[in-house]
């Protein structure tokens, strides 16, 4: 009931009923499925080919000769001369090495100078 300005009774009418509910509908069925198909067949990789080892190499029919000029003398151009030694003990080549007292192009180039001078150097 409600209460008007005046005090008289208001009529009220009835909630309205609810609507009507349908039931959820079912879920779809789901679509038809097929096996997957089988795996194609496979064969067996081949056997792997013997290989021999290759030869010993000839003996070289020239003796190579490689120069190094160091920058000065310093531990880290010897580590990178005793590095130039075991390859060149492993290529069965000859290394010479030569140092300069000082960081210095008029020291240094007389040195190169003279080393290709010798004429026993190999270039490549």
């Amino acid at each position: 009931m409600a209460l008007t300005a005046c005090a008289t009774p208001a009529a009220t009418t009835a909630p309205a009923a609810p609507a009507a509910t349908t039931a959820p509908a079912a879920p779809a069925a789901p679509a038809a499925t097929t096996a997957p198909a089988a795996p194609a067949a496979t064969t067996a990789p081949a056997a792997p080919v013997a290989t021999t080892a290759p030869a010993a190499p000839a003996a070289a029919a020239k003796a190579y000769k490689i120069g190094f000029l160091a920058g000065v003398q310093d531990p880290f151009y010897y580590t990178m001369e005793r590095g130039m030694q075991q390859a060149a003990a492993d290529l069965g080549v000859s290394l010479v090495s030569q140092y300069p007292e000082k960081w210095d192009a008029t020291v240094q180039t007389p040195m190169l100078d003279a080393m290709v001078a010798r004429g026993d150097l190999n270039s490549c």
